[in-house]
């Protein structure tokens, strides 16, 4: 040990050092034992599960929402579309197969026919073709005893006129390619029906929605059925 000149010794020796309220220093050793380690894996494992399930249990609520919101955008793409490409633009519809297109009719045929000229001096221009619905979500056809919003009966979930809408250069929403009075959609509006899958089959209609288009103006507004009506 050495000593300095105040007499004060330092200690060499780390057993002999002491702290200045003259209490032994511990040291321990951290860690977890191995039932600890085995009740942290279990409660993060339960709650991974409910979290899980909880979030497999809104999919379909979440997907219809999608859908929904998809269906709405595209309709007004199409619209917006009519009037920038100066063109009738086509929303046909799909249902069995669950998928619709959006067509710029040049050929100016479809009024007529419903089948898109493809070929030839001013064939007709697929702007989206076959896009499909989120996973699980259908078009609400055998779903027509429950009220709708429009007086148009559902054609497999969707009241349009042959399944699909013309939107004329105009903006103007009509049922074929003729841009006069008598073929405006008018007062009636014509509506698009979703539904998740397993909805259909277990009859449950709180996550039932529709795209309305809105008589001449062509606008779409989104409605959901409570149960028992139909709000925006």
């Amino acid at each position: 040990m050495k000593t300095l000149r105040n007499s004060q010794s330092i200690p060499t020796n780390t057993a002999e050092f002491k702290y200045a309220d003259n209490s032994k220093a511990v040291c321990r050793r951290a860690g977890f034992s191995l039932l600890e380690l085995v009740v942290t894996l279990a409660i993060v494992g339960i709650l991974a599960s409910m979290a899980t399930t909880n979030y497999i249990s809104r999919l379909p609520n979440i997907r219809v929402k999608r859908a929904t919101q998809q269906i709405w955008a595209d309709l007004k793409k199409a619209q917006s579309m009519a009037i920038s490409e100066r063109e009738d633009v086509v929303v046909l519809f799909k249902p069995a197969s669950g998928t619709y297109d959006i067509i710029i009719d040049t050929g100016s045929n479809m009024g007529a026919t419903g089948i898109p000229q493809t070929t030839g001096v001013g064939a007709d221009i697929y702007a989206m073709r076959n896009k499909g619905l989120p996973k699980g979500i259908v078009f609400a056809g055998a779903v027509s005893s429950v009220t709708g919003v429009d007086s148009e009966p559902m054609n497999a979930g969707v009241s349009l006129d042959n399944t699909r809408v013309f939107f004329q250069p105009s903006g103007r929403a009509s049922k074929n390619n003729m841009d006069e009075a008598d073929s405006m959609l008018g007062g009636n509006n014509r509506a698009v029906y979703l539904i998740p899958q397993e909805d259909m089959v277990k009859h449950r209609y709180d996550r039932f929605y529709a795209i309305i288009i809105k008589g001449v103006s062509g606008l779409p507004k989104v409605y959901k059925y409570n149960g028992s009506k139909w709000e925006e």
